[in-house]
């Protein structure tokens, strides 16, 4: 048990700690201006069609076309995919001059209505969006420069959350951002990014391969074009701002919703073979992603195995391994921004943690965080 207890230790502070340093280091010695390489090229000589599915979006889909269409380079194609809605979203779409609408009477999911926007699209170049996504006026001639290198399929833009009082996460969703871009642009420099951002993305139509129901474009999709030998970058530029979750249960049932499905694709698209054929990039997606999707766990397992294994630890009281575990956390900036921690009668009630760094994905690991930060906090 204390092997397995260094073991999971060991890979908190491998995912928190040591990749982003090992990244960012060699980042630094190849780029030293931390700038993803320019490309010289007329970004309205390339066509692109834009493709947002929504779902009952009738509050924002108006003032989000309206952002499209006073972008500095034009959509040449808007299409919006209404996914089932019963509001009014396709008949605001419709009336917005050259947009094309795409109705589906009942709910088919993102991913389906991603496929049916896709295989309507008339241009070489197609960006996905997301209704309440809002694009600054260069994004678009941003996103299509790289593009001028024939390797590039896919690029990503930096995602900024605007600051709202009304949403508790947003301290620590726009320090994930943040720090996420970072190793993104890390990535992107060193050849190894492997995801994307689906509310701000462009990709060859070339590379497309179809969405399965369970899919997200934001990550499948950027794994299709490495497997075809094309290469993603992350465009600094290129720059689409949104709103965080306006509640944790919200932001608790989003990172559920797209842990297990990026989990399972990236695991059905990535399979053993990608790991001999592209083992570098297998290195990096292993690291950045798939042991931060399962950094719960590893969470649980080091308190739950360093309680029993106290006697191990002469110099620990049995406290020892939770507050170890919260300092790491909280050094990190991991839960210290939005844990939430109410009494309601003789009931302990634990909100959702949400950190910059971690997707909780198991919610007994809530009550573990609360109740430590509640009865001895270390912030």
């Amino acid at each position: 048990m204390l092997i397995l207890f260094w073991i999971s230790f060991a890979c908190i502070l491998y995912t928190l700690a040591v990749y982003p340093f090992i990244l960012i280091s060699i980042d630094k010695l190849l780029y030293k201006n931390n700038s993803e390489t320019k490309v010289s090229l007329d970004a309205p000589s390339i066509s692109c069609s834009v493709i947002i599915a929504a779902y009952n979006e009738a509050e924002t889909i108006h003032e989000r076309l309206c952002n499209l269409v006073s972008s500095n380079r034009r959509p040449d194609e808007i299409i919006v995919c209404s996914d089932g809605s019963t509001d009014k979203t396709a008949s605001i779409s419709a009336a917005v001059h050259g947009v094309r609408v795409i109705e589906s009477k009942t709910p088919k999911g993102r991913a389906l209505m991603h496929n049916e926007g896709v295989s309507h699209a008339k241009n070489d170049i197609v960006i996905f969006t997301d209704a309440e996504t809002i694009f600054q006026k260069e994004c678009i001639t941003e996103l299509l420069k790289p593009f001028a290198d024939d390797r590039v399929g896919c690029t990503i833009g930096k995602l900024i959350y605007q600051k709202s009082e009304d949403s508790p996460v947003f301290d620590s969703e726009s320090t994930y951002w943040n720090l996420e871009s970072r190793l993104r642009l890390a990535e992107s420099n060193i050849g190894v990014l492997a995801t994307g951002t689906g509310a701000c993305m462009a990709v060859r139509k070339a590379i497309w391969k179809q969405l399965s129901p369970s899919d997200d474009v934001d990550f499948i999709t950027p794994l299709d074009g490495i497997i075809q030998n094309y290469r993603n970058v992350f465009v600094t530029t290129a720059i689409a701002t949104d709103e965080p979750p306006s509640t944790l249960q919200q932001e608790y049932f989003s990172r559920i919703r797209q842990t297990s499905k990026n989990l399972a694709g990236t695991l059905n698209r990535w399979n053993i073979r990608q790991y001999f054929t592209h083992p570098i990039i297998s290195f990096c997606l292993v690291s950045h992603k798939i042991f931060r999707w399962f950094i719960g766990y590893f969470l649980l397992l080091t308190f739950a195995l360093g309680v029993l294994l106290t006697n191990c630890f002469p110099f620990a009281p049995p406290a020892f391994f939770l507050r170890a575990v919260a300092a790491l956390s909280d050094l990190l900036r991991l839960f210290a921004l939005a844990i939430g921690r109410h009494l309601s009668g003789r009931f302990l009630f634990f909100e959702v943690p949400q950190g910059p760094l971690i997707e909780p994905s198991i919610p007994i690991l809530t009550q573990f965080c609360s109740l430590h930060f509640l009865s001895s906090p270390i912030i």
